[in-house]
């Protein structure tokens, strides 16, 4: 499919089979992919003030009510996107079994060129008892910096906490030269919103 937000065109890159679908409006996104697959991604081009940046930021307000603390899903930003064999893509993993009362670990995953960023050491971050939940809402800041780092701010109410990822050595080898494409992510989820979309150049 293929919808359009704030005057860019979005595009759906899918892999296996298609449950999952997107509904995009001026206000925002409602995303559903009840696929137990990382790769279903919606994505478009940055705007002309950021693309070609060495450092920004992608941030959007996300709820999904068939999502977090308590489930097995995943939602997520990708902060870069060139094309389905090029992408960076962070998630927020929850567990129904393994601490089912607190957000289980962010996670990325992705693939460039021809070396998927999950081999070798997975580059993860353990939340650490911290509860932020997508059914009441959360807001997320993935911000790929120059040191190459990820830096991700998670915010709920007054409750704020900002991770920072050293990602693992597949990843820093390969770490995208500047900002092209961002997307949004869903995995084993029946429905996920993402509002108050943004991006912005840090370098």
């Amino acid at each position: 499919f293929e919808s359009s937000l704030g005057g860019y065109t979005w595009g759906g890159a899918w892999v296996g089979n298609n449950n999952h679908a997107a509904n995009v409006t001026d206000s925002g996104i409602v995303y559903s992919n009840t696929d137990n697959e990382n790769a279903n991604i919606l994505y478009k081009a940055l705007p002309d003030t950021v693309a070609g940046a060495k450092a920004w930021s992608v941030s959007a307000h996300i709820e999904s009510q068939s999502g977090g603390l308590g489930t097995d899903t995943k939602v997520g930003i990708v902060p870069y996107y060139k094309d389905a064999n090029n992408y960076v893509n962070v998630m927020l993993e929850y567990k129904s079994l393994d601490r089912p009362t607190e957000l289980s670990n962010i996670q990325i995953s992705g693939q460039i060129g021809d070396v998927g960023l999950w081999e070798g050491s997975l580059a993860l971050q353990w939340a650490n008892g911290y509860t932020f939940d997508t059914k009441t809402g959360i807001d997320i800041s993935v911000t790929m910096a120059a040191n190459k780092t990820i830096v991700v701010t998670l915010t709920q109410g007054s409750t704020a906490q900002t991770f920072t990822i050293n990602p693992n050595t597949t990843l820093a080898n390969a770490w995208p030269s500047e900002a092209l494409g961002f997307g949004f992510s869903a995995q084993n989820c029946g429905e996920a919103t993402f509002t108050n979309i943004a991006v912005a150049k840090v370098a």
